[in-house]
């Protein structure tokens, strides 16, 4: 990767620019990290995070698993782990477990096969929506102790897609 101005772009995927750091860029760049540095302003150093692509797999897995339980298991099952299946229409249940599960291919087979890389942004995307959507709900049952998962996941949706547009 070519070397950035970060001062013109504060938060960029880069390589590792000082002669010191190469062996770790190398290093980085052969196990498929995503090297981000920032330089702070104020105390004027550079901070460097290391991100793998496949971290957003993860996430496509959780979907997989929640998702396909909402498609297969029964209201009476679900109820105990997802209180709010009992105020919606099992049709609506089986419809979010299958947006659920095609997301997760969205976010797991274009990096994996580097066909249609835009389906991960719009899958991460639509992750953030069905997350706010769900939050949501849980606001409107009075369940705002509920929603730190619905957080969690929409902060992993968005990073994931920041993490599909940079490749």
């Amino acid at each position: 990767m070519e070397g950035r101005d970060h001062q013109e772009h504060p938060l960029v995927p880069d390589a590792v620019e000082d002669a010191s750091d190469g062996a770790a860029a190398v290093a980085a760049d052969q196990a498929g990290l995503l090297v981000l540095r920032h330089r702070a302003p104020g105390d004027g150093h550079t901070h460097a995070c290391l991100c793998k692509p496949s971290d957003s797999a993860l996430l496509g897995v959780f979907y997989l698993y929640a998702g396909g339980k909402k498609i297969v298991q029964s209201q009476e099952r679900l109820a105990p782990m997802m209180g709010w299946v009992d105020t919606v229409p099992m049709p609506a249940v089986r419809a979010v477990g299958v947006v659920e599960v095609l997301g997760a291919a969205g976010l797991i087979l274009p990096p994996a096969t580097g066909i249609a890389p835009v389906l991960a942004i719009l899958a991460a995307v639509g992750f953030v929506v069905l997350q706010v959507l769900a939050a949501g709900l849980h606001l409107s049952r009075g369940e705002a102790k509920d929603t730190g998962l619905n957080l969690v996941l929409i902060l992993l949706a968005a990073v994931a897609a920041w993490l599909a547009t940079a490749f």
